[in-house]
């Protein structure tokens, strides 16, 4: 931050402090006195995407800096450590019709969502890796780093394990499996 005069002047030789409106960012101070530039120096860091408005005090003077700077942190590309792939429901009739939504939340190494991909990435891949069912369609962007697409089961029983990828790079993220049990019903028999 730069310390001016209300003539534009640089003022040089005070103590200047930052704060943080809100979030939970990390301020570290570089140099917390004003050089012949009128200059204060901070580092800011955060491990949480979201966007934090930063406040300077002349402290030798007890003057609070009337502009303000906003800082936004964003995402980093996704881990298999914190990314998710999950079934809804997990367990399904085995006929042919019923359908399981198969998601991919991306998250980043702090857990938050994330939209952004490693160099090579280009989206969300899922295949069925393991047992039966079909993916039906393509797999939709949801935004916020949340992937979706539909299982459809088979008509027998068994189970299905979609794993999702990260398009360009086969990153494995994760897997969901899907179980399929028989149709129930009431059955009869005449004897005689």
């Amino acid at each position: 931050m730069t310390l001016k005069d209300v003539n534009g002047n640089p003022v040089s030789g005070k103590t200047v402090t930052l704060a943080a409106g809100s979030g939970s960012s990390t301020i570290t101070t570089v140099s917390g006195t004003t050089n012949a530039s009128g200059q204060a120096t901070f580092t800011v860091k955060d491990t949480v995407a979201q966007s934090v408005t930063y406040t300077a005090t002349d402290t030798s003077d007890s003057v609070t800096v009337t502009q303000t700077a906003s800082v936004t942190f964003t995402a980093g590309t996704p881990t298999a450590a914190q990314s998710t792939v999950s079934a809804s429901p997990t367990t399904i009739t085995a006929n042919g019709t019923a359908t399981s939504t198969i998601s991919v939340q991306l998250r980043d190494a702090y857990n938050n969502f994330t939209s952004s991909f490693p160099v090579g990435g280009t989206g969300v891949t899922l295949a069925i890796t393991a047992g039966t069912g079909t993916l039906q369609g393509s797999i939709v962007n949801n935004g916020g780093g949340l992937w979706t697409q539909v299982l459809l089961s088979p008509n027998s029983a068994g189970s299905g394990t979609a794993t999702g990828t990260i398009t360009g790079t086969g990153t494995i993220i994760g897997t969901a499996t899907v179980t399929y049990v028989a149709a129930g019903g009431v059955t009869s028999s005449i004897v005689c």
